[in-house]
C-alpha cells in the first residue's frame, strides 16, 4: 500500500480488500497500513500525522485514545457495530464515526443459516465419524438430526440481518417467525412475523437466533436464567456479539438437555480459548467471526469506508 500524497493520511489497523482504496489515492490522500498494534507507541506516533483511521472491531477506541488523537476527522469501523468506539468522546472531539451497514446483511444471514443447518443436522459429530474412520455402514437409527420445516424461529434483534435471516428461513422451511426488538420495527415485505415480549422469545422458540447490538441491556442476556425457560432440545444461534452470551451457561443448558445444539460465529472471550468446554463439544459449531466473510461483501465494506471518508473530508 503506502501510497503517498500531501493531502492527508488514512491509516488502516489491518489489511482489507483494498481495490476501492485507490479512489482515496486518486483524490490525493495517502493510504497506509499500521505495522504495529494500535496501542503501540510506534502506531501512536504515526497516527499524529493522520486525518482518518479504518479500524477493526478488536481495536479499542476509548476516551483516552480520543483525547490523544482529537485531530482525527473520521474513524471508520470495518463493521456494522461500533461498540468498540467511544462515540460520545468522538462526538465531543468533533470526530465522525463511520461504519459499514447494509452491505453485509445477506452474507451474515447466510452464515446464520449455515450454522443453523449445521447444528440441527449435527455436522460436527457426523463429519468426525467419517474423519475418524468410525463410519462402517448406513444406520437407520444412527446420528439423527432435526427438521426445521414448520418449527418456530425466534429472532432476538429484528434489524436488517435478523429480518433477512428470518425471511430466508420462512421461505425455505415455512418456519413460523416470532421476534423481540427493544423498539417497534417495520418488517420487510413478504415476511410474516409476530412480535412477542422478551420472556416469550425464549420460551416459545424452537430455534432462537441473536442479531442484537451489544449494549448494557443485552450483555450476558443468554444466561442460565433465560436459557432455563427454553424448550427442551431447542437450538441457539448467536452471530451478534460474544458478550451477549455466557459460555458456562450455554454448556449448562446443553448438559441439561435444554439446548440440542448451538451455533456461534462470536465467542466470549473472542477468540474462543482452546480450553473452553465448548471448544470440542460435538453439539457446538463455532466459526471465527466470519458473518461478513465473502469476497463480494468485504469489497463492498471497503467501498463503504471509502465513501464515508471522502464525505467526511468534504471531497467529492
Amino acid at each position: 500500500m503506502n501510497q503517498k500524497s500531501n493531502s492527508g493520511l488514512i491509516l488502516l489497523t489491518d489489511r482489507i480488500l483494498e481495490a476501492p482504496l485507490q479512489q482515496l489515492i486518486d483524490h490525493g490522500l495517502e493510504v497506509d497500513l499500521l505495522d504495529t498494534p494500535l496501542e503501540d507507541p510506534k502506531s501512536q506516533e504515526r497516527i499524529k500525522d493522520a486525518v482518518g483511521l479504518i479500524t477493526m472491531l478488536c481495536d479499542k477506541i476509548d476516551k483516552e485514545f480520543i483525547a490523544k488523537n482529537s485531530h482525527l476527522k473520521i474513524i471508520n469501523n470495518y463493521a456494522v457495530g461500533t461498540n468498540n468506539i467511544d462515540r460520545d468522546a468522538c462526538e465531543k472531539a468533533g470526530i465522525i464515526v463511520g461504519n459499514t451497514p447494509d452491505v453485509l446483511t445477506n452474507a451474515s444471514a447466510d452464515l446464520a443459516l449455515t450454522l443453523l443447518l449445521g447444528v440441527t443436522r449435527r455436522l460436527n459429530y457426523n463429519t468426525a465419524i467419517v474423519k475418524e474412520g468410525r463410519w462402517k455402514k448406513w444406520e437407520p437409527i444412527g446420528v439423527l438430526g432435526n427438521d426445521l420445516t414448520g418449527k418456530t424461529l425466534g429472532i432476538y434483534g429484528m434489524g436488517r440481518i435478523g429480518q433477512a435471516f428470518a425471511y430466508k428461513c420462512q421461505k425455505a422451511f415455512d418456519m413460523n417467525v416470532i421476534y423481540y426488538n427493544h423498539r417497534e420495527k417495520e418488517i420487510i415485505k413478504g415476511l410474516e412475523a409476530t412480535p412477542v415480549n422478551e420472556s416469550e422469545i425464549f420460551s416459545n422458540s424452537d430455534v432462537l437466533s441473536f442479531h442484537c447490538p451489544l449494549t448494557e441491556s443485552t450483555k450476558g442476556k443468554i444466561n442460565k436464567e433465560n436459557l432455563a425457560t427454553m424448550k427442551s432440545g431447542s437450538f441457539l444461534i448467536n452471530i451478534s456479539r460474544g458478550e451477549v452470551h455466557r459460555e458456562e451457561d450455554i454448556l449448562w443448558a446443553i448438559n441439561e438437555g435444554i439446548l440440542g445444539g448451538v451455533g456461534l460465529d462470536v465467542t466470549n472471550p473472542e477468540p474462543m480459548t482452546s480450553d473452553s468446554p465448548l471448544f470440542n463439544h460435538p453439539d457446538v459449531l463455532v466459526t471465527p467471526h466470519i458473518g461478513s466473510g465473502t469476497i463480494e461483501t468485504r469489497m463492498a465494506m471497503t467501498q463503504c469506508c471509502v465513501d464515508n471518508i471522502l464525505q467526511a473530508l468534504g471531497i467529492k
